[in-house]
């Protein structure tokens, strides 16, 4: 795991709690929910990140745009956020 997506997800799981998440277990996502504010304010967070870290926009092949780089945070959370309460 490169160090961009490592930070991400760690973000990820201070934001809720979880602790020693396998991530290699097949729906490891599933386990743990937060609110919609909860996951908007991790939508915001991960925008500028990947706005802000130019590697983190080659991981996800992307433009320093705003408008990518908000699609993108929200396909990660479609695709690997937690569930919402």
């Amino acid at each position: 795991m490169n160090q961009e997506l490592k930070t991400i997800l760690d973000e990820m799981c201070s934001r809720v709690g979880a602790k020693d998440v396998n991530f290699e277990e097949d729906n490891w996502y599933l386990k743990h929910t937060w609110t919609e504010k909860e996951q908007e304010d991790f939508r915001n967070w991960l925008s500028n990140f990947i706005y802000n870290n130019s590697k983190a926009r080659k991981v996800f092949s992307t433009p320093k745009s705003k408008k990518y780089c908000n699609k993108v945070s929200g396909m990660f959370i479609l695709n690997y956020g937690w569930r919402t309460k």
